[in-house]
């Protein structure tokens, strides 16, 4: 950390700052797997990536463009997409419903509802992020352009949480509910991996 110190009161480049962020992550993934404590292992695994989100944020806010970072960050949301596009595929099959409603006791109208808000949530996301790569990408910065996504992600998460609480009707709250969990699992996917 004394280096990391010394590097900013020097007025390092932002490139250092986000290489040593970097690093610190990578110590902190090696000292995750080297502890046998659970807390110790947790710790490591938050600090690992509250390192790799700083190192995002840096790499956004001030424009730190690498071509291979770039690349990077459209690849992973590529691979992302292609991800909804199989979870889309996933969520309209409803061959399980019976079954879940036998075992759990599950209304199969919350379960159809779920299914087909999942479907629909994860084809509205992936037609947001191909749309927003294909009309801003080399125009505008990609960290702004992932934000933007992110935080319209949030907002639509949020709507979906409380329209959930008002639903009574079991499809209703299902569809809402289905969008809701394509929505929290892209976010989660999106702030992690890129």
């Amino acid at each position: 950390m004394d280096n990391y110190r010394k590097k900013m009161f020097r007025g390092a480049k932002i490139e250092d700052c986000i290489l040593e962020f970097e690093n610190n992550e990578r110590q902190a993934k090696i000292k995750k797997e080297e502890v046998k404590d659970k807390c110790e292992k947790r710790f490591y695994e938050g600090l690992s990536l509250a390192y790799r989100l700083v190192s995002q944020k840096l790499r956004w806010e001030f424009d730190y463009k690498k071509e291979e970072w770039e690349k990077n960050i459209v690849n992973k949301i590529e691979k992302i997409i292609k991800q909804i596009e199989e979870f889309e595929l996933n969520s309209s099959s409803q061959k399980p419903i019976i079954e879940l409603e036998k075992e759990h006791n599950i209304p199969i109208s919350l379960q159809v509802g779920q299914y087909k808000g999942m479907a629909l949530g994860y084809s509205s996301i992936r037609n947001k992020l191909e749309k927003e790569l294909s009309q801003r990408r080399g125009k505008e910065k990609i960290g702004e352009i992932i934000a933007d996504c992110i935080d319209e992600f949030e907002f639509i998460s949020d709507y979906y949480r409380k329209e959930i609480e008002k639903a009574e009707d079991d499809f209703i709250k299902g569809f809402l509910g289905g969008n809701l969990i394509a929505y929290q699992n892209v976010l989660k996917q999106l702030k992690l991996e890129v």
